[in-house]
């Protein structure tokens, strides 16, 4: 049995699936495994693949050479039953980047593709996914199936797996934050003010990082509706890599009427601290996202 995620996390990432054909298909299965068997639901399963494949992607160009630690690593936290399951939709997800099967041989991830299956493809479990997968030919409707091919290391194809109260969920995020951050605009330039705001749209869109910004992580006596210390760990990062230097107190008390430079100067597992971004998958995740605008 794995459990994954909390059911408020499952009910806020659903949203995010739902127009997302593949998601559609691999729920029907999933959600027989997860009554049948106590296994990871549906959300919880995608939620990891999104996670994995950040970190394919981030690998760069010997990705596929990290998919045996990847799966290893799964094995070790959430058993074998889950491992398979997770590598077995993560390998759909990356094979659904080709159009059709013809043309296999020109989608960009097949080494990814081939190194998953050099792990799961003699695992029976693997044979009887891809089959109760495949075994679903029509849908709700009594229409074919159909599943549009997409690029899952496409940030815009993310964003468009999105039903509307995604959608509207996202935005209302950002603006909180810009609204609530709007004092920086007296120590930052226009241009970076832009970016700023730029940056919170790309957390938002990233199921991992969406997350962290809704727990109530705050400081005590805190009325923010986010994540208060997440929200200054990122504008540190931010500072540090914009260049805006010595700006720590400027920056607290532009929009903090108490002191939150610890979370400003110690915004992750670098500096040793126990603030919100202390794993290095986390915090290396925002700096990567933050380090894209470096230049605008």
């Amino acid at each position: 049995m794995s459990i994954l995620l909390r059911k408020e996390e499952q009910e806020a990432l659903r949203h995010r699936y739902l127009n997302d054909d593949l998601f559609r298909q691999w729920s029907f299965v999933l959600s027989h495994w997860e009554r049948s068997f106590q296994e990871a639901n549906p959300v919880s399963v995608w939620y990891v693949t999104d996670n994995l494949i950040q970190r394919l992607h981030d690998a760069g160009e010997h990705s596929d050479a990290v998919v045996p630690f990847l799966y290893t690593e799964l094995l070790n936290t959430h058993g074998e039953m889950t491992a398979i399951t997770v590598m077995t939709v993560l390998f759909t997800r990356l094979a659904n980047t080709a159009e059709s099967a013809d043309a296999s041989d020109d989608n960009p991830h097949k080494p990814l593709c081939i190194a998953i299956l050099r792990e799961i493809n003699n695992k029976p479990l693997f044979e009887k996914l891809i089959t109760e997968f495949e075994a679903q030919k029509l849908d709700n409707r009594g229409q074919n199936v159909f599943i549009q091919s997409t690029d899952p290391m496409d940030i815009e194809a993310s964003k468009n797996s999105m039903d509307e109260i995604a959608k509207k969920e996202n935005e209302a995020l950002v603006k909180w934050v810009i609204q609530k951050t709007k004092g920086l605009k007296s120590i930052l330039n226009q241009e970076h003010w832009d970016c700023w705001e730029s940056i919170w749209i790309d957390i938002c869109n990233d199921s991992e990082l969406l997350l962290k910004l809704k727990e109530k992580n705050n400081p005590r006596g805190s009325d923010w509706a986010v994540n208060e210390k997440m929200v200054f760990n990122v504008l540190g990062i931010f500072l540090d890599i914009f260049e805006y230097k010595n700006t720590d107190i400027k920056a607290n008390n532009a929009i903090s009427s108490s002191n939150k430079r610890d979370y400003i100067t110690n915004h992750g597992y670098k500096n040793g601290s126990s603030t919100v971004l202390k794993t290095m998958e986390i915090h290396d995740k925002v700096e990567s996202i933050v380090k894209e605008y470096a230049d605008c």
